[in-house]
This record gives structure tokens, sequence and C-alpha cells, in this order.
């Protein structure tokens, strides 16, 4: 004990273990310093404390910049609308095939008389329309083809026209079709063919609003212009649809594809 108690006296700060009391001692030649744990201990709820209040910062920082983003774009559509500017929007694309024909219709408004001339008629002079594009297998230019269609609970029908540039038939009714899909029953003589079309555009597809805002951050349109935006095959050989947004003045036009998912631009004019 004495031994003990000269080496405590020689450490001076030095504290003997609690535990003695109980019936515990410390290994011989060891005296626990209690100091230096307080001094550990000390650091760890501090260096704790710093991390909690960094990652409550790093909540809030996340959190303040989420609203921000919200209000930005609060403020943005506030007092606009998004067809100002736009002659023709196609939203719709389907398609069928059957009886050694294939089918395809878009919908959407544009203009009465569309003209690309950079001039805008205003959203409450479009019109509503749906165009079927009828490709026969064998292509008869004197071939006389009508056709009923059923979309959305209405009924239209009419004589198909031969297109003027590619080998195959088409008609428009004054309808924008917004179902998943509809039907189009084609008369050609004594031949009677059913078409189910299907909608390709889904859900995780960018809105005409969104490809035109896309559009608009690559080529930065400037001055007077009239705005289409429609949904087409992609044209670079690829499967699938893609936007296609141009914006037309008095002078010429230029416009973009776009990856209707991603907004990636695929080609600009």
């Amino acid at each position: 004990m004495k031994g003990e108690r000269a080496v405590t006296e020689k450490l001076g700060k030095t504290q003997q273990s609690p535990l003695r009391g109980r019936g515990w001692r410390n290994a011989p030649g060891v005296v626990l310093n209690y100091s230096l744990f307080t001094i550990h201990y000390s650091l760890y709820t501090h260096i704790s404390r710093a991390v909690f209040i960094l990652y409550g910062m790093k909540k809030m920082c996340m959190l303040f910049a989420a609203i921000m983003t919200a209000v930005t774009i609060l403020l943005c559509s506030c007092g606009t609308d998004a067809m100002d500017g736009v002659s023709e929007r196609r939203s719709g694309y389907y398609t069928a095939s059957a009886d050694g024909y294939e089918l395809t219709a878009v919908s959407g408004v544009r203009e009465h008389t569309f003209a690309a001339d950079g001039k805008v008629s205003g959203a409450d002079k479009l019109k509503s329309y749906t165009l079927i594009t009828l490709v026969p297998t064998e292509f008869d230019i004197d071939a006389v083809i009508t056709y009923t269609a059923e979309a959305d609970g209405s009924t239209f029908g009419g004589t198909m026209i031969v297109h003027p540039f590619a080998a195959s038939f088409s008609a428009e009714f004054e309808h924008e079709t917004t179902a998943k899909q509809f039907t189009v029953t084609v008369r050609c003589g004594e031949k009677t063919t059913l078409f189910t079309p299907q909608s390709q555009v889904t859900g995780d597809m960018l809105t005409y609003d969104r490809a035109i805002s896309a559009a608009k951050s690559t080529l930065r349109p400037k001055g007077e212009y009239e705005v289409r935006a429609r949904i087409i095959k992609n044209p670079l050989g690829a499967d699938g649809l893609c936007w296609h947004v141009s914006f037309i003045t008095a002078d010429g036009d230029t416009g973009v594809l776009i990856d209707p998912v991603t907004a990636k631009v695929l080609a600009k004019k």
C-alpha cells in the first residue's frame, strides 16, 4: 500500500480507481489516469456534436434548395400559358398493323390553316385533329378506301385520300384522340380490316411544354417566332419516338430532335 501511495503522490494528478472501494484492485503497477479519459471523452463529445450540426445543416440546405426550386417553377409558370406562341402541338402517336397494312395515327392541335410564317393565330384559334396514315403492302393508286374511327366515345369517318408524296392513304378528322387506344375500320372493295391503334406515348416521356423548354435552352430563339412541338417517329434510324421542336420566324426556322425521356438533344438544325 505504501508503494502504491508513493506512486500516486508522485504522479500528482493521477487518481486511483473508484472500484477499489468495491473490492476491486488495479493490476500491479498500473494506475488509471482519469484525466486523460476525461479529455478523450470531451473530444469525442465535441466531435459528435460537430458532426450532428453539419449533418443537420446539410439536410437544411437540401430542404432549402428543394423549396427554392419549387418556388422558381411556380413563379415561372404564374401568368404564363404553356401554349403561348405554339402554332402546333402534336402529343399523340398510335400504331397498328393488320391484313398487309401499316396504320399510324397522330393527334394534337394546330392552326386552322397552318402556315410557317412566324405568326401565331393564338390558342383560341387552334383546332384539334387526328391524322390517320395507311400504308398498304401493295399500293394501288386507284384504290378507293373508306374508314370509320371510334375514339373517346365519338365516331368519325370518310374517304381516305392518296398521299401526294408517298405510297399511302390518309384521312383527318377534327378531334384530338387522347385514349390509350381506339379503333379504325378500313374498307377497300370487299375487304374490311379492323385496326386497334395503341398509343406509343408512355408516362415517363416529356410533355410538350418540357420539350419546348429543353429546345429553348439549346437554341435560345430571339425575336418573334412560332413554335411547333410534335412527337414523331425517330428519323435517325433508332426505334421509338422523339420530340421535334422547331422555332419558325419570317426568315426561316431552327429545330431540334429531343429524346422523349432524358431530354437529351439528338440533333439540331
